[in-house]
């Protein structure tokens, strides 16, 4: 059984696309969704791991991020969350992290990878996404906890 972690925010709600796991066929892994509002961190377990790359994504208002193994957050502050909550003083837009491994956030502007470490924000489905300093009030922006 494949395994992946996600921890929720408050105000999280997610759509399942679709997700395939047959243990013997790895290249017919998939795991499609879509992040509808709040932020999530999560870890992508086998179908991330394992045959096509291309098998785990997350859907957001922005962009749509395409995930390597990884261990990532990604906090929605667009639409009836801007402004509120975590992403209260925030730009309107879509903020990633990436705790270990790689995401590649793609929309009609480009795609950008983003490597351990580095934090990102997507505002527009038109604009590039672009590097992002640390930002204490949103989970997906700030440096976890030694």
């Amino acid at each position: 059984m494949p395994t992946a972690r996600r921890s929720p925010s408050a105000q999280y709600q997610r759509q399942i696309q679709s997700f395939n796991f047959v243990e013997g066929e790895p290249k017919n892994d998939s795991f499609l969704y879509s992040l509808v509002r709040g932020g999530l961190r999560a870890v992508t377990g086998l179908v991330g791991k394992r045959g096509d790359p291309e098998a785990y994504k997350l859907g957001t208002e922005t962009a749509t991020i395409g995930i390597r193994g990884t261990s990532f957050g990604a906090d929605d502050c667009t639409g009836p969350a801007a402004g509120e909550g975590p992403c209260k003083g925030l730009e309107p837009a879509v903020y990633v992290s990436v705790t270990d491994g790689e995401i590649i956030a793609t929309n009609a502007a480009g795609s950008v990878s983003f490597l351990a470490g580095q934090f990102g924000m997507i505002d527009s489905r038109e604009r590039r996404p672009a590097s992002s300093p640390p930002i204490p009030a949103c989970s997906s922006c700030r440096r976890p906890a030694s």
